[in-house]
């Protein structure tokens, strides 16, 4: 329910540097979106990287943990960023979301895209389509979870690459510099 109630429609995806993270801005850049998936029986730690954005607001944290005698339960608490990052212990099978209030336009958006500006999957491979013929990127591969299944590396922005995905839903992430290009894809 977080990805759902906090990803809202016209958020743009763009990178985090955090693994089974996922990272959206709001389409007038006054708001960003972190979801930490912890699936794992062991707290995690994580640090994110804000130092792309300027004057941090009160940041709304809200957690969501599922226990066998409780049932789900969710904890909202509230905190000030002080600096350029902070840091976060995830509990054990718990999910987390920082709404995070942003006072200055970003640095995030970059008109000169050179990626894919569509992408298709079938047999078994992701198709990067630009008609521009340049560029290269990296391909973020995340699932219905956001936890993160396959990382490329530098790739062409054209071209076929093979993947193996099981059954579900994806989203797949371009990344260009700091330009992020995305799209979700249903795999049978």
């Amino acid at each position: 329910a977080q990805f759902s109630r906090y990803l809202k429609p016209g958020y743009r995806i763009i990178f985090s540097s955090a693994q089974n993270s996922i990272a959206a801005l709001s389409p007038d850049e006054k708001e960003l979106v972190l979801i930490v998936s912890n699936k794992e029986q062991l707290t995690q730690n994580f640090t994110f990287d804000l130092s792309r954005f300027e004057g941090f607001g009160r940041v709304k944290q809200v957690r969501t943990r599922a226990e066998e005698s409780l049932g789900i339960r969710t904890a909202e608490t509230f905190f000030n960023i002080t600096g350029k990052e902070f840091s976060y212990t995830s509990q054990p099978e718990t999910v987390t979301t920082f709404v995070i209030p942003l006072q200055a336009p970003t640095a995030v958006s970059n008109p000169r895209y050179a990626g894919p500006q569509q992408l298709r999957y079938s047999d078994s491979a992701i198709r990067l389509v630009n008609p521009d013929n340049e560029g290269t990127v990296e391909l973020f591969i995340y699932d219905s979870a956001g936890v993160l299944v396959m990382a490329t590396g530098t790739v062409n922005a054209t071209g076929s690459y093979p993947v193996r995905l099981q059954p579900g839903v994806y989203l797949i992430m371009c990344v260009n510099n700091t330009t992020t290009f995305t799209q979700k894809i249903l795999v049978p």
